[in-house]
C-alpha cells in the first residue's frame, strides 16, 4: 500500500503525465517552439539586410571613404557593414545597380561627392550613410587644408567627442531593459493565468464529478494539494525555461546578438527562480480558489481576484519600469509576487545592491509559505462542499470537512 506521506508524488507525476498526453497542451506548446523558430528566421533574415551591404566606386578615393566608413561603424557597434564593388566606369555602376536594389553608387561630381541609388535616394538616417557623410566630410577636409599648405592632422586635432559614463555598464541599453520588461511581465502574466485556472478547473472537475471522494478515502487533502501544486510548478517553470532558452537562442542569431550579455542571461535566470517561487503561492491559492466552486460555473468568479491582482502587477511593471531606480520599482522589488518582475530587472541594471534579491526572495518565500497554508485551509473546508459556490469567509471558518 502506498504510503500517504509519500502520495504527493502520485498526484503530481499524474497532473504531469495527464498534461503531456493533453492534445491541446502538446499542441500549444508546439506552436509556441514554432513561432519562436519563425521569429528567430525573420530575425536572421532582417539581420542579413543592412543599410548598404555593397557600395560601388569607380575610383580609389572613393574605395577609401569606403573603408573609412566601415571602420566608423565597427567604432560605433554597429552591424551594417560597407562592401566595396569596383566597376570600370560611371555605366557599369548604373548596371551594378540595376542587378541589385540594395547597392548604391558613391561618386564624385564637379566638387561634390554624391551617393546614389538605382530608383530610390538612400535614407538620409541609414547608418551607413551617415557614416559615409563623416568619412566625406574627413576626407573634404585633408582634400582642402592640403590645397591650402595646412597640415591635415593639425586641423582636426581635437575635433571628436568620446563619449562614456561614469557608472559601469553592463552592455544593456534601456530600450532593451524596458522590451525585458515587457517580456518578463508576459510572460508572468500568462503562465500565472493559465496554469493557475487550469489548477481550478482541475480541482472543481475532480468535485463535480465526485472523483475527489474517491481520492480523499486514500490521499490526505494536503498530500492531494501539495502534488496538484508541484505537478504544475513543474510544468510552468518548464515551459518558461523552454521559452527563454529558445528566446535566448533566437536573439543570439539576429543583429541583436549583442544584447545576449552575462547580465541579461543573470537576470533571466533570477526570474525564473523568482518565478519559482511566486507561482507556488499562486499555484496555492487558485487550488483553494477552485475548491470554493461547486460547478465549473463559479471557477470565473472564485478566481477573478487572483486575475485582477495579476494584471495590476502586470500594469505596474509596464508603467514604472521606464524608471527603474524610481520609488515605485523599488517598493515593488519587495512586494511578493510583483517582486518575481521587478527584482530581477533591478538586477540587470545594477540598480540593486548584492543583498537586496537575497531579501527579497526570503521575503516572497515567507509569503509563500503563508499562502500554501492558507490556501490548504481553505482547500480542506471547502473541497466536499456541493451546495454551491462557497465564499471566502465560510471558507475560512467553517469546519474542516476532510482530514
Amino acid at each position: 500500500m502506498t504510503n500517504t506521506s509519500s502520495a504527493w508524488r502520485l498526484v503530481a507525476s499524474r497532473e504531469v503525465d495527464v498534461k503531456l498526453r493533453d492534445k491541446g497542451f502538446i499542441i500549444s506548446m508546439i506552436i509556441t517552439v514554432l513561432l519562436i523558430v519563425a521569429i528567430s528566421v525573420v530575425l536572421s533574415i532582417i539581420s542579413s539586410k543592412h543599410d548598404h551591404d555593397s557600395v560601388v566606386v569607380t575610383d580609389d578615393k572613393a574605395a577609401a571613404i569606403v573603408k573609412v566608413a566601415q571602420q566608423d561603424l565597427a567604432a560605433r557597434g554597429s552591424t551594417d557593414k560597407t562592401e566595396v564593388v569596383r566597376a570600370a566606369d560611371e555605366a557599369e555602376a548604373h548596371r551594378e545597380l540595376q542587378n541589385d536594389d540594395n547597392m548604391v553608387y558613391l561618386h564624385q561630381k564637379d566638387g561634390q561627392w554624391h551617393l546614389d541609388g538605382y530608383d530610390k535616394t538612400p535614407s538620409a538616417d541609414g547608418s551607413s550613410t551617415g557614416a559615409m557623410e563623416r568619412a566625406v566630410a574627413v576626407a573634404a577636409v585633408a582634400d582642402n587644408t592640403k590645397a591650402a599648405g595646412v597640415d591635415a592632422s593639425t586641423m582636426t586635432k581635437g575635433m571628436s567627442l568620446q563619449t562614456g559614463q561614469v557608472k559601469p555598464s553592463d552592455g544593456t541599453s534601456e530600450a532593451v531593459r524596458y522590451m525585458l520588461a515587457i517580456v518578463f511581465s508576459v510572460l508572468f502574466m500568462m503562465s500565472a493565468i493559465y496554469y493557475g485556472v487550469m489548477i481550478a478547473n482541475s480541482v472543481v472537475e475532480e468535485n463535480q464529478s465526485r472523483i475527489v471522494e474517491i481520492l480523499l478515502t486514500g490521499v490526505p487533502a494536503r498530500q492531494l494539494l501539495i502534488g496538484k501544486i508541484v505537478g504544475n510548478t513543474v510544468l510552468a517553470v518548464g515551459q518558461l525555461i523552454i521559452i527563454c532558452g529558445l528566446s535566448m537562442l533566437a536573439v543570439s542569431f539576429s543583429q541583436w546578438s549583442n544584447i545576449i550579455t552575462f547580465a541579461m542571461s543573470w537576470s533571466v535566470m533570477w526570474f525564473l527562480l523568482f518565478f519559482l517561487v511566486g507561482f507556488v503561492a499562486l499555484a496555492s491559492l487558485y487550488a483553494a480558489a477552485g475548491s470554493m466552486a461547486s460547478r465549473s460555473e463559479d471557477v470565473q468568479n472564485t478566481t477573478s481576484p487572483l486575475m485582477y491582482l495579476i494584471m495590476i502587477i502586470y500594469f505596474w511593471v509596464v508603467f514604472s519600469m521606464s524608471n527603474p531606480d524610481g520609488m515605485s520599482a523599488k517598493i515593488g522589488s519587495y512586494v511578493p509576487i510583483a517582486s518575481v518582475v521587478f527584482m530581477p530587472l533591478r538586477m540587470l541594471g545594477h540598480r540593486a545592491q548584492w543583498w537586496e534579491p537575497i531579501v527579497s526572495i526570503f521575503v516572497t518565500l515567507g509569503f509563500t509559505v503563508f499562502a500554501v497554508l492558507a490556501g490548504e485551509r481553505i482547500y480542506r473546508r471547502s473541497i466536499l462542499q456541493t451546495n454551491g459556490r462557497v465564499s471566502f469567509k465560510n471558507a475560512w471558518k467553517q469546519n474542516e470537512s476532510v482530514a
